[in-house]
């Protein structure tokens, strides 16, 4: 499973979000928690895209692979308001022809069942099938960012400049990526000034029952071991 959770910075404010409602875009939320993708599923680093807390943008960049690459979206269906399911087919590794191809990648897939619920941060889960007859070892890469914006920065430029730290460490029976972001700018109101810190934190914790996962730059890779026919990893 995978889950983002807010840091401590964010915790105690109370802001709504609000987002425009777009054709191409999918909503899921639940409180002051929105997580808003293109209709495929996943965050392609657009306006208005990304895991929202009150109205701060924390994940800014959020879409997986499938051995090097994009799964094709089959059955993508928001479940109640705060959960969505989707349902994607990918090309098993080592098969011959079309990876791209809906037609031949039907025919020797991987299914990749995604089931998404927004609460307090968001959490995941995502299954693997393996349909083709023969075993197969695949490898499953989330590319993940964030960039801790407001809400009206991601309809434009960008008014805030900071430092945006990236950890990654085993925790307990989990691996967590960790995005800690600190600015600061002065200000003068009313006859007072000063210095004004923002500091926000987002914590990926994953886990997973094959091999420990491994990060490198803004993706995570599981090395899934050996698949059989209607088995999941």
């Amino acid at each position: 499973g995978v889950s983002a959770h807010p840091g401590p910075a964010d915790a105690g404010v109370r802001r709504l979000v609000r987002l425009r409602t777009r054709d191409e875009a999918t909503h899921i939320g639940r409180g002051d928690t929105v997580f808003s993708t293109r209709n495929g599923g996943f965050v392609e680093g657009e306006r208005e895209q990304g895991l929202f807390v009150h109205r701060t943008r924390l994940l800014s960049l959020y879409r997986c692979f499938v051995s090097g690459r994009r799964p094709m979206p089959v059955t993508l269906s928001q479940v109640r308001q705060d959960s969505w399911l989707g349902y994607y087919i990918a090309a098993a590794p080592g098969q011959d022809g079309d990876a791209d191809s809906p037609d031949h990648v039907a025919q020797n897939a991987l299914e990749l069942r995604i089931s998404r619920v927004v609460g307090e941060g968001m959490h995941e889960h995502y299954d693997i099938t393996n349909y083709p007859p023969e075993p197969v070892r695949s490898r499953l890469t989330l590319e993940v960012d964030a960039d801790f914006a407001d809400l009206e920065e991601t309809r434009g430029e960008r008014q805030q400049r900071g430092t945006l730290d990236r950890r990654w460490r085993r925790a307990g029976d989990a691996h967590e990526l960790m995005f800690d972001y600190h600015a600061q700018h002065r200000f003068s109101h009313q006859g007072e000034r000063g210095t004004a810190h923002v500091r926000r934190s987002l914590t990926l914790r994953i886990r997973n029952d094959g091999e420990a996962p491994t990060r490198r730059g803004r993706r995570v890779t599981f090395s899934h071991g050996r698949f059989m026919a209607g088995a999941g990893p």
